[in-house]
């Protein structure tokens, strides 16, 4: 899977994830580590911290262009 910045994605396999339904926007990838930052997506108004998640835990990219 090819994941960039600004892909939207899925994260599975992470107990702490509050909906399996819930999309994230691709901050930056650290191939290197096998990770990447996301943050929630469509932003909130007050703009969520991004975090990291393996890169084994993301589903997607489910659009390329996420920022408009």
């Amino acid at each position: 899977m090819t994941v960039q910045p600004g892909c939207v994605v899925r994260i599975h396999g992470r107990a702490d994830a509050p909906a399996s339904d819930a999309l994230y926007e691709v901050v930056s990838v650290e191939e290197d580590d096998l990770r990447c930052w996301v943050r929630r997506w469509p932003h909130p108004r007050k703009v969520s911290a991004p975090f990291a998640v393996p890169l084994s835990q993301l589903e997607g990219p489910l659009r390329q262009e996420a920022r408009t």
